[in-house]
């Protein structure tokens, strides 16, 4: 790829659409509606008790996917253990073709703890509504994507379908070829990533769990904790993103007594040590928190909030998709 020593010699709009393009093109990614499209308000449901939420900023919660992956990583990890050391031992058979068949074994499992590692020295994304920008680790290096520059997607994972915003090239990216964040970027074919926000362990079921999600963080970053209040005739409440507990708060059931065996099998109280351990370790820099804090200095940014059109909203299409609708929710187009 050619080295650009300017922002000139790049038609970034031009850059962004092709890098979009190719996104789009994807057979496991989908664009969903952007900021300046709302849901149909009779559409839009909210189930969660947002008592404790404030009108400045919306931080993610740790992921609850990654615990799973650890649960499971451990018990891979002991059954290889079991099967490949401590039984040839115990029937006087252990050699070298033993603990071959352990590395190879537990490799997998390995692999798994150290994306873990990875994920927990990572900081979830933070919404600020103040300034209106999104803070993301990128690579290591924190950076504020303006909220108004992004794309929301739904990614077709094997069990998810998962919320993910796609950001356009932020200027802090273009008028700085020097940066190696620059180059990084570059090398890339895709738009830059900002994040996603996973509130209830039902996010990310289906593409109208997305949609609702996605409705929840635009009317959060527009107006605030006022226009995510609980949907009436729906119980507020706070969702429990912890496997193992929530396993447990819903009584006996089939997947509380999975749970229960791929939590004690994978040392499950250890391995939430280990997160904790590492979670405590992980913070975003001072920066961050001076941007959200009540007198936070933002005359860098652009703090206007994206208003969706007052006329013309959207509509979830079982089966998949979405339309456009008029204010009193009939189809038009």
């Amino acid at each position: 790829m050619a080295e650009y020593t300017s922002q000139a010699e790049i038609d970034w709009d031009a850059e962004d659409e092709r890098r979009f393009e190719q996104l789009k093109a994807r057979s496991d990614y989908a664009e969903l509606p952007g900021f300046d499209r709302a849901m149909w308000p009779g559409d839009f449901r909210s189930r969660l008790n947002v008592s404790d939420y404030n009108d400045r900023y919306l931080a993610a919660p740790f992921p609850e996917f990654v615990r799973y992956g650890l649960y499971f990583a451990s018990g891979w990890h002991t059954a290889a253990f079991f099967f490949c050391i401590i039984y040839p031992l115990y029937i006087g058979e252990f050699g070298a073709l033993a603990v071959l068949l352990y590395l190879f074994g537990s490799l997998p499992a390995i692999g798994m703890l150290v994306m873990t590692f990875i994920a927990c020295r990572i900081p979830p994304p933070v919404f600020n509504r103040q300034a209106q920008v999104v803070h993301v680790n990128h690579s290591g290096q924190v950076i504020h994507v303006p909220w108004r520059n992004i794309r929301p997607f739904t990614i077709f994972a094997p069990t998810q379908k998962i919320l993910r915003f796609q950001s356009s090239t932020p200027r802090f990216i273009r008028d700085d070829p020097n940066k190696p964040l620059f180059k990084r970027y570059l090398r890339k074919k895709r738009p830059l990533g900002a994040g996603a926000l996973l509130l209830d362990p039902l996010d990310g079921v289906n593409v109208e769990s997305n949609l609702q999600r996605l409705e929840f963080i635009r009317r959060y970053m527009e107006k605030g904790v006022s226009a995510i209040q609980p949907t009436p005739g729906f119980t507020p409440y706070k969702p429990i993103n912890h496997p193992m507990k929530r396993a447990r708060a819903e009584g006996a059931s089939l997947y509380s007594v999975f749970m229960e065996c791929a939590y004690w099998f994978g040392a499950g109280p250890l391995m939430d040590l280990w997160i904790n351990f590492w979670r405590s370790r992980t913070d975003w820099p001072e920066e961050v928190y001076r941007l959200c804090a009540p007198d936070a200095d933002l005359y860098e940014f652009d703090t206007t909030p994206v208003h969706p059109d007052p006329d013309i909203f959207y509509r979830y299409q079982p089966g998949g998709g979405y339309y456009l609708c008029n204010r009193d929710g009939e189809r038009i187009g």
